[in-house]
């Protein structure tokens, strides 16, 4: 992905095992994101946000409100969801 989209070229990325770890990740190191299923939305509302990707089951791209990563992150989504139409 990161050589055929510049816009991943500019996005740290770490590979994690689980959805614990991804949720670690972001605590510790407030500029990442995850996706993760609907149903675990309402144990992240107040200290995240969240934007619906488009893919199928309700997945959401879940990051911390003071990410700067902000606008990046939210191309990426715009790019999965006009990729699942």
């Amino acid at each position: 992905m990161e050589k055929n989209n510049l816009l991943f070229s500019h996005l740290p990325y770490t590979a994690v095992e689980s959805t614990q770890d991804a949720l670690s990740n972001i605590n510790i190191n407030k500029n990442s994101a995850t996706f993760i299923s609907a149903r675990f939305l309402k144990y992240f509302e107040k200290d995240y946000n969240y934007h619906y990707t488009g893919v199928k089951n309700g997945f959401y791209a879940l990051y911390k409100s003071n990410n700067f990563h902000t606008d990046e992150i939210l191309k990426l989504i715009e790019m999965i969801k006009s990729s699942t139409k």
